[in-house]
């Protein structure tokens, strides 16, 4: 069901875990500073709308209050939020027919699905977070970050720093909460690989036989999640000791008042953004919206408000340097964290999603 825009309703829609982390779950992401990107060349030509399908939530609003007001102000475009349906943006990017001019997409679907992208006009700004081959298709991109988490007061003389002390169970003792269905496997295959020593640069394509193997040892030290808001629960209630998801969702543990740890070392960073099918309805209008995104001040305050990482490192001129720790592709945490290979992902999705469906049969207690 579609709604007026963010400046009078807004329906919003909790994403599902499996959809979430298949679109990209995590974690974002400028140039000339001072005012937004200038569309007085089109403010004539444009009108109508511009129809957003994405799925609700913190992004979803604050998108409106940063981006799609100020864009209706300067254009008198409206900017109509509707929750994402999958069987509408698929059937639109592979070349059909439907009524959204603007989708919300992680980078392994925008490989899938690139010969039905509409190409974006030039900008002063790209979205530097996006593999450079997507540049041209990809707009309003954040980074997240799959990475493991802890309370503070549960190892408060230092909690795990690797992978390899998430597989150790005598010194780090307590339940993994990890992701419960087979459409969400997260990064469960990397994850496993690091601690078994695999190197960064040799993760892809993945060792699916050799992963399962080092992920067979979480076999009674598991307990599984399937929606966003229980990893907030479970290690609250201390019925887990330590959290595989997105570096968001500890930063909302922390805001409702449970200082939470992330660990950035070796968390896999990802995007999402949006891409414009090239059957949008109202093209011209989106591709406008695309060209207002190129802003870094703007990205700032989405990152901000968010905890995603900006679209680009010019965000960063924007960020005081004392709150740019939460981002996981600010300058202190990039060299740590280990950016995802989503064109071999996508390769090897169905494989992966297959293999950790009859993983999670064995694992169940």
């Amino acid at each position: 069901m579609m709604t007026q825009s963010p400046r009078h309703r807004r329906k919003t829609a909790a994403r599902s875990l499996g959809t979430l982390l298949a679109v990209g779950a995590a974690v974002v992401l400028a140039g000339c500073a001072g005012s937004p990107p200038s569309t007085e060349s089109s403010e004539t030509a444009l009108s109508g709308d511009v129809v957003w399908a994405d799925y609700g939530g913190r992004s979803n609003e604050t998108n409106a209050q940063v981006f799609h007001d100020p864009f209706f102000e300067d254009t008198g475009v409206e900017v109509t939020s509707t929750t994402r349906a999958d069987s509408v943006a698929f059937e639109m990017l592979g070349g059909g027919e439907g009524d959204y001019d603007v989708i919300m997409s992680g980078t392994e679907e925008a490989y899938r699905f690139q010969d039905g992208l509409a190409t974006l006009p030039q900008r002063d700004l790209v979205d530097e977070v996006v593999p450079e081959d997507l540049r041209d298709y990809m707009f309003g991109s954040f980074i997240f970050a799959s990475a493991q988490g802890y309370l503070a007061e549960t190892f408060p003389d230092g909690g795990p720093q690797s992978w390899a002390d998430f597989y150790d169970f005598d010194t780090f003792p307590g339940l993994r909460a990890v992701p419960g269905t087979a459409a969400n496997f997260d990064f469960m295959f990397e994850y496993a690989l690091l601690a078994d020593g695999v190197a960064p640069e040799d993760l892809w394509p993945i060792d699916i036989p050799r992963a399962l193997a080092k992920m067979d040892e979480l076999k009674g030290h598991v307990i599984f999640y399937t929606e966003y808001p229980q990893v907030q629960q479970l290690l609250v209630s201390k019925s887990a000791a330590i959290a595989v998801t997105t570096h968001s969702a500890y930063k909302a543990i922390t805001d409702a008042g449970f200082p939470t740890e992330t660990v950035w070392n070796q968390a896999l960073a990802s995007s999402i953004g949006y891409v414009i099918p090239k059957t949008a309805p109202n093209l011209d209008n989106a591709l406008a919206l695309a060209s207002f995104y190129a802003d870094p001040e703007r990205q700032a305050e989405f990152a901000m408000i968010t905890g995603n990482g900006p679209a680009t490192q010019a965000a960063f001129d924007f960020i005081p340097e004392d709150q740019q720790n939460i981002f996981p592709n600010s300058p202190q945490n990039l060299p740590l964290v280990i950016e995802v290979d989503s064109a071999a992902r996508e390769a090897q999705y169905d494989a992966l999603s297959a293999a950790y469906g009859e993983w999670l049969l064995a694992a169940q207690p």
